[in-house]
């Protein structure tokens, strides 16, 4: 499926018949003409004045994107168990007492990634912006919707 064939309807964040006659954005057919209307919002609203918001995946689909808050490897600090005959900075060669070289445990610890069923933007085009994050999801189908924080929400349906 295109990005193309995607209608994203919207939702204004308070239910009533004023907010819904008053929304500012209504339906869109494709991604392209979505976020053409989102950077035209955004630059109305002036400048450094970005709209942000979250990506939500429909359950059992889990965000790819690399945002930075994964957790970093980490040696591990029973260097004696790994094998080596010091610690990785090279200032401690005694075991403590009671413990014995053996090469039972790894060297490095990785941090098993989260798995987040969203996504989070704070602008619309840019770096990290909700644009970029969009195209670089392979099944965009997987999305639930678009929540734009302070205005509301887009459905994202095929």
């Amino acid at each position: 499926m295109t990005t193309q064939n995607l209608k994203f309807r919207f939702v204004p964040n308070l239910p009533t018949a004023a907010a819904w006659d008053n929304r500012p954005f209504r339906e869109f057919r494709g991604a392209d003409a979505l976020f053409t209307a989102l950077k035209e919002y955004e630059k109305k609203g002036g400048p450094f004045n970005y709209l942000s918001g979250w990506i939500r995946f429909n359950p059992g689909h889990i965000s790819t994107y690399k945002d930075g808050t994964e957790g970093r490897a980490y040696n591990n600090p029973r260097w004696w168990k790994t094998g080596a005959k010091c610690c990785p900075r090279k200032c401690c060669t005694k075991i403590p007492e009671g413990e014995t070289y053996d090469n039972t445990e790894p060297a490095v610890f990785k941090p098993k990634p989260a798995e987040r069923d969203w996504q989070e933007f704070k602008r619309i085009s840019g770096m990290c912006g909700a644009e970029e994050q969009f195209r670089e999801i392979a099944d965009p189908t997987t999305i639930d919707k678009i929540v734009l924080q302070g205005i509301g929400w887009f459905f994202v349906e095929p």
